[in-house]
């Protein structure tokens, strides 16, 4: 049992000088997202995107991001979807002013869509559809320092999969339900671990 409290407390002191030391442990990005979710139908959706990131050292993190997605038109088509993601992320520097990044998201969307049955176009039939399927995002992005705890997520692109069939219809030729769509996101990150000790 000491040995243990000793190890914990050993963990705190060092968890404490990375602090103090102006060491960043991790981040919170907070953001707004433009999402395609399917390729085919030039179909977009709207929404917030947010971020929390644990850094292992100066250029490996650990991210979990939460979406959020809404669509609507003049023919009452609705598409709504949340989207929880999970993985690594590889960055130049995280102590540096500008710091370009790449990760790897796994997880999966829940997406409800909806439309009348009088959807004017011909040859599609009517469908309504809420699920969970696996989704993936793969990208890159850039931080830009605004001062020693936020920074300007000035651009996130990703190439985001997902396993869903067309928004609010169903095409009867429709073949595989696999789409590869994009996201584009932007916002304001907060830096967590005191000053980040930057470097150009």
């Amino acid at each position: 049992m000491n040995k243990v409290l000793r190890l914990l407390m050993l963990s705190g002191l060092s968890g404490f000088c990375a602090f103090a030391e102006g060491a960043p442990v991790g981040d919170v990005f907070v953001g707004f997202s433009i999402l395609q979710p399917n390729s085919g139908l030039g179909f977009t959706a709207k929404g917030g995107v947010g971020a929390l990131a644990l850094d292992f050292n100066n250029y490996f993190a650990v991210e979990a991001e939460f979406g959020g997605y809404h669509h609507s038109n003049v023919n009452d088509l609705q598409y709504t979807s949340y989207s929880v993601l999970v993985g690594p992320r590889l960055s130049y520097g995280r102590t540096r002013i500008i710091d370009p990044y790449a990760h790897a998201l796994f997880g999966g969307m829940h997406a409800t869509t909806s439309a009348p049955r009088s959807f004017p176009l011909p040859g599609l039939q009517y469908h309504e559809e809420s699920s969970s399927k696996f989704a993936m995002a793969v990208g890159a992005g850039i931080d830009i320092k605004l001062n020693d705890h936020i920074l300007l997520r000035a651009a996130q692109i990703d190439y985001y999969l997902t396993q869903f069939q067309p928004p609010g219809f169903l095409v009867a030729s429709t073949g595989s339900s696999t789409k590869h769509p994009f996201q584009y996101s932007f916002g304001v990150t907060f830096s967590l671990g005191g000053g980040r000790n930057l470097r150009k």
